[in-house]
């Protein structure tokens, strides 16, 4: 708890600090002044494309390091990473950008948009309309907002400001009575199941399992973290799950492990 404590205290100073330099009066004008050169909710409709070709999607995420595991990967090529997942059959990426905790950056966004047109997944502890307006203006598509560290009423205003600029949201619970507030407060239709406790920093894919029978079959929900081998990855397959956001695991091997697991995943598909 007092990891997830001291991570939100630092984004707070870190989004004052930012205001100070850049106001969100400003950062907003921007936004408005340029709205027609960004695209809109690319983010869902690559997965749904994927959905409808019966093919499963991995969500390849950039992650050098981590509180509760430390560094994941020395390497700081991040042109290097993104290509691998693009030329491996990533659907999106996903890029950590605190920079603190998890040695991320802003700037490895718009390293991966000189690259390769690939929908970019904003992902960080998002607190401010500040932050939502900084994803849009990077050119990202989608942002991830968790439900365990906003009030409801921020919640709602981060999300509707979102969806208003045209992000997509990934929506990240943990528990049924996040996902209640997911369905029932916001009428989300595309939702995160972390299968790390944010408190503890420990995992379980049982999160996801236990979680499944309360998804309604038109939500897109995708599984985050906790896949620590293939056969949690075919576990997860076998219980319905086809979207995944990995990081760490394919971090941890080699340049072509996501194809690897990709046809690992679609030989299932054909054979099940």
């Amino acid at each position: 708890m007092k990891i997830l404590f001291n991570i939100l205290k630092y984004k707070r100073n870190t989004i004052n600090v930012c205001i100070n330099k850049l106001s969100l009066k400003i950062l907003r004008k921007g936004f408005y002044s340029n709205k027609e050169q960004f695209s809109n909710n690319k983010f869902i409709k690559s997965i749904k494309n994927k959905q409808y070709k019966n093919q499963t999607s991995i969500i390849a995420e950039i992650k050098r390091c981590s509180p509760s595991k430390g560094i994941i990967t020395e390497t700081k090529n991040i042109e290097k990473l993104a290509l691998n997942y693009f030329l491996n059959g990533a659907v999106c990426i996903s890029i950590l950008t605190e920079k603190n905790f998890f040695k991320g950056s802003k700037k490895y966004i718009l390293t991966v948009k000189k690259l390769f047109d690939i929908p970019i997944l904003f992902k960080d502890f998002i607190i401010d309309e500040y932050q939502v307006f900084e994803a849009r203006l990077l050119c990202t598509d989608c942002i991830l907002l968790i439900v365990s560290i906003l009030k409801l009423d921020l919640l709602k205003k981060l999300y509707n400001l979102a969806l208003s600029i045209g992000l997509d949201v990934l929506l990240e619970i943990h528990n049924l009575l996040e996902l209640e507030v997911a369905l029932f407060s916001l009428n989300a239709k595309f939702i995160g199941i972390n299968n790390r406790n944010l408190y503890t920093f420990n995992t379980s894919i049982n999160i996801t399992i236990s979680l499944l029978k309360y998804m309604p079959s038109n939500v897109v929900f995708v599984t985050e973290s906790g896949i620590l081998n293939v056969n949690d990855f075919i576990k997860l397959q076998r219980f319905g799950v086809n979207v995944f956001l990995i990081g760490e695991f394919l971090l941890s091997n080699n340049d072509i492990f996501l194809r690897t697991l990709l046809d690992k995943a679609n030989k299932y598909i054909l054979t099940y």
